[in-house]
C-alpha cells in the first residue's frame, strides 16, 4: 500500500474473541486498548483483575456507571481509567487530521455499520468499532480489526486488512461523509499531556 500505514501492526493488534467479558460485543474497549498500545510504549496498563487490559477497561468502565456503547463515555472512561487526558472524541474529525494522526504514527479509533451475514443467512449490519492504522487517501484504509476481517464476513484474522477508500466512506460513521468522521484520536497536537 502506498500511503502511510503504522509500525508494527502485527505486535500491536488485540483479539476481543479471547477476552473474558463479554467478547461478542467488546469491539470498543479492544479497539481503544489497541490503539493505545501502539502510543503508550512501555508504560503498562492499569491493573485489574483480569490478565487482559481490555478486560480490565471494561470492567472499570461499568463499575463508574459509564457505557461502553456510548463513545463519549468511551472516551471519558479511558482518560480516567489511564490517569489523564489522552484521548478525545469527535463527530466531527476531518478526515485530514485522521490522515495527519497517521502520518505521525497515531493510530485513530473509527466506528461504523460493516455489512455482515447472520447465522440464518440474512444481510444485515453489524454495529462495529476498528483501530485505523493506515491510510492512503482516496485509495484505501488498514484497519487493525479486533473480530476478524470485515471482508470476510469477520472470519480470520483482523490484523492489517486493506479496505478500499469506498467502504472507508460508506462503512465508517458518518457514513457517506467525504470531509468528516467520527473518530477518537489519541494525543494530537495541542494537547496538553
Amino acid at each position: 500500500m502506498a500511503g502511510y500505514v503504522l509500525k508494527n501492526i502485527e505486535k500491536h493488534h488485540f483479539s476481543q474473541r479471547n477476552n473474558e467479558l463479554e467478547p461478542l460485543i467488546s469491539c470498543n474497549v479492544t479497539s481503544m486498548v489497541m490503539a493505545w498500545d501502539f502510543i503508550r510504549g512501555r508504560t503498562p496498563f492499569p491493573e485489574g483483575d483480569y490478565k487482559q487490559p481490555e478486560d480490565n477497561f471494561r470492567a472499570f468502565l461499568l463499575s463508574k456507571g459509564y457505557l461502553p456503547t456510548v463513545h463519549e463515555d468511551l472516551s471519558k472512561g479511558f482518560n480516567e481509567w489511564i490517569g489523564r487526558e489522552v484521548t478525545r472524541f469527535s463527530t466531527n474529525t476531518f478526515i485530514s487530521q485522521i490522515t495527519k494522526e497517521i502520518k505521525r504514527g497515531y493510530p485513530v479509533v473509527l466506528s461504523g455499520d460493516f455489512p455482515y451475514m447472520n447465522k440464518n443467512g440474512e444481510s444485515t449490519f453489524l454495529k462495529h468499532i476498528d483501530c485505523l492504522v493506515g491510510i492512503d487517501p482516496g485509495v484505501s484504509i488498514t484497519v487493525n480489526d479486533p473480530y476478524g476481517n470485515p471482508t470476510d464476513n469477520f472470519k480470520g484474522s483482523g490484523c492489517g486488512v486493506v479496505l478500499p477508500w469506498e467502504n472507508f466512506i460508506t462503512w465508517f460513521k458518518t457514513k457517506n461523509r467525504q470531509d468528516k468522521k467520527w473518530a477518537h484520536v489519541f494525543e494530537y497536537e495541542g494537547f496538553e499531556v
